[in-house]
């Protein structure tokens, strides 16, 4: 979570790899470069280490 209010993923020199499909498709997703500024990710993204994938879903309480 950054200043903007977002969501962030960095790569923190992980062996494995940092990706993100910002799409939620795994063909699109893109390697995240160490040193790089963290990225904004947004509902639907999916994030993968390695082998483990993640979906970011996020959960807006409804306002009355």
């Amino acid at each position: 979570y950054d200043l903007k209010g977002r969501y962030v993923v960095e790569d923190c020199d992980s062996k494995n790899g940092t990706y993100i499909s910002y799409k939620g498709e795994p063909k699109s997703e893109m390697q995240l470069k160490k040193g790089a500024p963290p990225n904004a990710i947004q509902n639907n993204s999916i994030v993968r280490f390695g082998a483990i994938s993640f979906t970011f879903l996020e959960h807006r309480p409804q306002t009355s």
